[in-house]
């Protein structure tokens, strides 16, 4: 039941950056957006939330272990930018790659957080006394006056002078 709500978190999160991005990015480029975006946008983002949750990346292994799987996932939202959004092959590889990429890395740190599980309990806790840090003077030059045997039996107080290290 997990991946399908894997795959739900995909899409939403693909679905929402392609659409701004084809929105904004055709009507800057080319004044005007294709007909049926949100569609075309639709059919992308699903075909790419199958490959995530097919793939389920973790945010750590996208960028080392799994690289061969985040270049192919590059190289998919360049094809559908160019494709089926109807971006030129100039626009579509600046930001088919990027934005896919950026949003399925996105995605993974979600779903990361989301197998987890609930670890609040363990950053809650009080730090024990043995671990925590004595605050220390930031200036060892000044000493602390140690009081005499006249000031603790009740004579007139005098000018303290400071104790020499």
């Amino acid at each position: 039941m997990f991946w399908l709500w894997m795959f739900l978190i995909y899409w939403l999160l693909l679905f929402v950056a392609s659409y701004i991005v084809t929105e904004y990015g055709q009507r800057y480029f080319y004044d005007e957006v294709t007909p049926f975006a949100g569609l075309k946008v639709g059919a992308s983002s699903l075909a790419l939330a199958g490959f995530l949750t097919w793939w389920d990346p973790s945010s750590v292994n996208m960028v080392t272990t799994d690289i061969a799987y985040t270049a192919m996932l590059a190289i998919a939202g360049f094809v559908l930018f160019c494709l089926v959004m109807q971006f030129h092959a100039s626009h579509a590889l600046l930001l088919g790659p990027v934005a896919v990429v950026l949003v399925a890395f996105t995605a993974a740190m979600a779903m990361d957080s989301l197998k987890a599980g609930p670890r609040a309990n363990l950053r809650d806790r009080p730090i024990p006394p043995q671990q925590r840090t004595i605050r220390k003077s930031a200036s060892s030059t000044v000493g602390v006056p140690v009081p005499s045997a006249e000031e603790s039996s009740g004579t007139p107080e005098k000018a303290a002078t400071p104790a020499r290290p």
